[in-house]
């Protein structure tokens, strides 16, 4: 993986003239770094002394992904919590399924998964050390990223840290397992998905077909049905009609044959009545003759008629009373042969009704597997759905995690920025200062007496990327500074090397610094002459074998 450092676009636009050169870009830096040194005041009896300015790089690894990029932060200031949801073992449910090629056990296999995928938990947190995944600060970086010349370090190039790379190739391997996991999450519930609905289309289809086929042999069975079955009311009605005129017919014999008795019975009834009469008549005539003789003898015949006619009305009351009890049975007799036959008749009728209701209700039956095998689909598929979201989400997280910007290869990049260092006794102290791109300045000159001191001047000039930006590099590299001894070590090691105060020709460096800033009316008279004591005094804390000791032997002219 190669390096590269990044030249920054210090320039002040294209409406001014000229460019921001680095000895102005050191001198305001090294102005702010002065402008904040804690001087003599009445809780301090002592003041700090700038020893260091130290120009560094910030290592930041850019790996290739897709066609974006990862940034890792090389020192491991940042760590991001990432939701990943982890999926069931889909190679069961695919094998179960794969194998059911029937309605039946289809039906109970979704019956037996309505709920697998609902009662999954399988959310989880995961730490990801090192990336740089907050979106205003991967924008603000890449933005400046994009704004700079990237350079091959040399021999002047400050330090690279001895970052461990396998630990940023090891975290970007388990990045792409986990993307790697997601699409292929991912991909087997889409899978799923679609093989789910396909064996439910056949289902539905089979089913579709064997309603139609059941449908059409029903109705043809009914077709053929209904012809026999009105032959068959036809022959009970015909048979029905027949035993009716036969008891009818018999019911009718029987009572005119005790009809005509009982007429018989009548006509002798009245035949007796008036021989009964007559007798009483001769016996009464006798009686008045005084034939006692005569008037017995009538009198016998005329008692004899008598009871020979109540005789006969007994006779006729008991014909009356067998034409009832005919009349009866007959009625009942018919009542049972109408039920009867009824019976018979509604018996076939049924045997029509009960083939349409059978064709109805298998019909029925074949929606209601239709809607069943349709709902289970939807409650599982529904289900799918929602861990597909939630893939797409931790894809989408993923995605948001890297930049859209992306180097010709692997790389790592060297962010440049400012280390002051100081010390009041046994005390001591940093300030970080991010990379800045310096504005344009034109409109600036008219209102410069808004700006009342050195540093709000200086900072309007160097103003940051972004406050994302310069917090990451400004406090992040700073607490690691002040609370990691072992790094503070490393960096006061390093920085005893290229302190910019004892660089060889350091003042040169600061002095044309200085005066660019003072002709370019940033430095007052007095802040000018101020700086340059505070520069002379950090010279004096180099070693005293440089030969560019102090500020002022650098503006002596050349020797003729």
């Amino acid at each position: 993986m190669e390096h590269k450092y990044l030249q920054s676009l210090f320039s002040l636009g294209p409406i001014d003239k000229g460019a921001f050169a680095l000895n102005a870009e050191v001198a305001a830096i090294f102005c702010l770094a002065e402008g904040r040194r804690k001087k003599k005041s009445f809780l301090s009896s002592k003041e700090e002394k700038l020893v260091v300015l130290w120009k560094a790089n910030y290592p930041i690894y850019v790996m290739q992904w897709l066609d974006r990029s990862i940034l890792f932060d090389g020192l491991g200031l940042i760590s991001e919590n990432v939701l990943y949801r982890d999926i069931i073992d889909l190679k069961q449910f695919e094998k179960e399924l794969s194998t059911i090629s029937k309605v039946g056990p289809l039906r109970a296999f979704l019956t037996k998964h309505t709920k697998t995928f609902s009662d999954f938990k399988g959310t989880r947190n995961m730490r990801i050390n090192n990336i740089i995944s907050k979106q205003l600060l991967l924008s603000e970086m890449t933005g400046f990223i994009q704004k700079s010349s990237f350079r091959t370090p040399d021999k002047n190039t400050a330090v690279i840290f001895r970052v461990d790379k396998q630990m940023i190739d090891q975290i970007f391997s388990d990045i792409c397992d986990l993307m790697e996991q997601v699409d292929a999450g991912l991909e087997s519930l889409e899978k799923i998905s679609k093989s789910l609905r396909s064996s439910t289309d056949r289902a539905i289809q089979k089913v579709l077909d064997d309603k139609q086929k059941d449908f059409e042999k029903l109705n043809q069975e009914l077709e053929n049905l209904k012809p026999i079955v009105k032959n068959k009311i036809d022959e009970i009605q015909k048979k029905q009609k027949e035993d009716i005129q036969n008891i009818t017919e018999a019911m009718k014999k029987d009572t005119d044959a005790i009809f005509e008795k009982k007429t018989r019975y009548e006509k002798e009834v009245k035949k007796t009545n008036r021989l009964e009469d007559e007798s009483n008549a001769e016996k009464k005539a006798l009686s008045q003759r005084g034939d006692g003789i005569g008037e017995e003898y009538w009198s016998k015949q005329s008692n004899k008629n008598k009871d020979l006619a109540a005789d006969l009305m007994k006779a006729i009351k008991t014909s009356l009373e067998k034409i009832e009890k005919i009349q009866f049975r007959f009625n009942a007799s018919l009542k049972r042969l109408n039920e009867k036959f009824e019976k018979e008749i509604r018996n076939e009728e049924a045997r029509v009704i009960n083939l349409e209701t059978k064709r109805d209700a298998e019909s029925d039956m074949k929606d209601m597997i239709i809607n069943e095998l349709e709902h289970r689909n939807s409650l599982i598929s529904s289900q799918i759905s929602k861990l597909c979201e939630s893939k797409q989400k931790d894809k989408a997280k993923f995605i948001e995690m890297s930049t859209s910007w992306s180097p010709e290869k692997n790389c790592v990049i060297l962010i440049p920025l400012y280390l002051a260092k100081y010390e009041n006794g046994d005390k001591t102290r940093y300030e970080v200062f991010a990379p800045a791109i310096v504005k344009s300045y034109a409109s600036f000159k008219k209102a410069r007496r808004a700006f009342t001191s050195l540093e709000s001047k200086l900072s309007h000039l160097l103003t940051p990327v972004g406050p994302q930006f310069e917090a990451f590099l400004t406090k992040g590299f700073g607490d690691l500074i002040t609370n990691n001894r072992k790094f503070e070590d490393t960096i006061l090691e390093s920085s005893s090397k290229i302190n910019l105060f004892k660089e060889y020709g350091r003042g040169k460096l600061f002095g044309n610094g200085m005066d660019i800033l003072k002709n370019e009316g940033w430095l007052t008279n007095q802040e000018y002459k101020k700086m340059l004591f505070g520069l002379n005094l950090a010279f004096k804390l180099a070693p005293l074998d440089d030969p560019d000791f102090e500020i002022e032997e650098s503006k002596k002219p050349p020797p003729k």
